[in-house]
């Protein structure tokens, strides 16, 4: 009963983070004064969480090497899970997103995560006039997203986002559900 309880308890407090991080994400969207990318980054890491999240409440182990790669933290949850979300994701915003190659997609956010932080290295050895001049050449050749240095997919994360906060919802309840049921033995 006790480690059931401890799950309960560790899956709210996972949710309980990442809804934090995404209502701070929002709040920096809707500055009129935004200056970075930063809730994009912080969108991506509200995503992380709930990746672990889905990893802890199917009692799955990962280790810290990990890190933040999301292919290998995503291939480590059960079929039904991965399935779950992308065809909750995929009905959110149809035309809007692309979720047919979940591989490449969450190599997107893993590079928003780990490099649109240091943006910077992007153009170092570069003259701010030589980094305007190789955005301007990309636009001209028509602004290719997979020439990209950083692919964003906001439509994506968001629907990603929402479904995995279903399916834990889902699963959370089951756990409720099976708290209550112990308790009235």
């Amino acid at each position: 009963m006790r480690a059931l309880e401890v799950k309960i308890s560790h899956i709210q407090r996972m949710l309980h983070e990442s809804g934090g991080r995404l209502h701070d994400a929002h709040l920096l969207d809707s500055s009129i004064d935004k200056r970075s990318d930063s809730s994009s980054i912080i969108k991506v890491l509200a995503f992380e969480v709930l990746l672990k999240c889905a990893l802890y409440a199917n009692d799955t182990v990962w280790t810290a090497q990990i890190g933040h790669d999301y292919c290998k933290l995503w291939n480590l949850l059960p079929q039904e899970c991965q399935t779950f979300a992308v065809e909750k994701a995929a009905h959110r915003r149809p035309g809007k997103t692309d979720f047919t190659d979940i591989e490449a997609l969450l190599t997107d956010f893993n590079r928003v995560f780990t490099r649109a932080r240091y943006y910077y290295d992007f153009y170092e050895g570069k003259t701010l006039g030589e980094q305007t001049e190789i955005g301007n050449n990309w636009i001209q050749r028509g602004a290719d997203l997979s020439e990209a240095k950083i692919r964003y997919r906001p439509h994506e994360i968001f629907c990603l986002t929402e479904a995995m906060m279903l399916y834990l919802d889902e699963r959370l309840k089951g756990f409720i559900s099976q708290r209550e049921a112990l308790k009235s033995e």
